[in-house]
């Protein structure tokens, strides 16, 4: 594989103070040089029930060109275990076929040639894409033609703001690049649809430096049949899943979520969150998996920090 250390083009103006420790962690990461002639960008967001106590929302970023043996992997995959074109998802996986299904999927993505960041947000940590001065520009620059529920605004502003700076900070001049979600809230509708593209078409002129190809955005409803879009959004829709149990588990079983230092513990997880944190926590394949979590800290402060998870190997026999 060709790795380009450390090349991530940093942003000059940052919308918030939090965004340099995130760029601090990703130009960090060994990644592939991810400079074909077209990205694509997939997202997905957990944690939204009263059981998580953390929001979870995540992008993998692809190089389609260099991502070629997960394509052929991931149909011959769906042609052996999902042929009837049923979906893979995290809160789904309470059938034996989907649990048989799980693993080799996970093994398919390994071969992506791209970046899954997964940011996990503890939900009393307050609108951290909705200060005072971004609500401002939005204000004058942008009129939302919605009445959006503040939660599912920041919600949107969030994944939004995530896929512009990994547009900024991994793109090249002249790539091609499609952001797919899952037909979600965010693009419940033509209105809701016309917002998301008008907020990130703002967070990107600030964020993209150099000159885009094609930038296009659409939802799974595009798939052709093949379940290529879905499955894609699968990955990060199992990642953000497996993330907000796992660190609300950690948390609960701690009191805390250690900033700095290494730890044991012997919280008990679900077998399937088992399975994808061993997955995400595994450092040898192509695809890059990094997750970022914001941590309420003493005098009204935020910890922003990354957290890896240790590599442990698990067969889902149930999950």
């Amino acid at each position: 594989m060709l790795i380009a250390a450390n090349r991530w083009n940093r942003v000059a103006r940052p919308w918030f103070p939090w965004v340099p420790t995130l760029e601090r962690i990703i130009s960090r990461e060994p990644l592939e040089a991810l400079d074909g002639p077209e990205v694509q960008i997939f997202s997905d967001y957990g944690g939204e029930h009263k059981a998580s106590d953390y929001l979870t929302t995540g992008a993998l970023y692809v190089d389609l060109l260099a991502s070629r043996h997960w394509l052929y992997q991931r149909a011959d995959w769906r042609g052996r275990h999902l042929p009837d074109g049923r979906r893979l998802g995290f809160k789904g996986l309470n059938d034996r076929q989907k649990q048989a299904a799980l693993v080799p999927f996970l093994e398919a993505a390994q071969h992506i040639s791209g970046l899954l960041v997964v940011i996990a947000v503890h939900k009393s940590v307050v609108s951290p894409c909705f200060g005072a001065a971004f609500k401002e520009i939005l204000e004058t620059r942008i009129v939302p033609k919605l009445a959006w529920r503040p939660r599912k605004f920041e919600r949107m502003l969030q994944v939004a703001h995530l896929v512009a700076l990994m547009l900024g900070g991994l793109g090249v001049p002249g790539q091609n690049a499609y952001w797919f979600s899952d037909e979600d809230e965010l693009f419940a509708n033509e209105v809701c649809s016309q917002d998301l593209a008008a907020v990130l078409g703002l967070l990107s002129g600030n964020y993209v430096r150099h000159t885009l190809g094609n930038l296009g955005l659409g939802t799974t409803s595009v798939d052709e049949g093949d379940r290529y879009e879905e499955d894609s959004v699968a990955v990060v829709d199992l990642a953000v899943g497996a993330v907000a149990e796992h660190v609300t588990t950690l948390r609960r079983r701690l009191g805390h979520l250690p900033t700095n230092v290494a730890y044991e513990c012997d919280a008990v997880f679900s077998t399937k969150t088992e399975v994808i944190s061993g997955w995400f926590g595994d450092k040898s394949s192509r695809l890059r998996k990094v997750l970022v979590v914001f941590e309420p800290a003493p005098n009204n402060k935020t910890a922003v920090f990354k957290m890896d998870f240790s590599h442990r190997e698990k067969s889902l026999s149930s999950a």
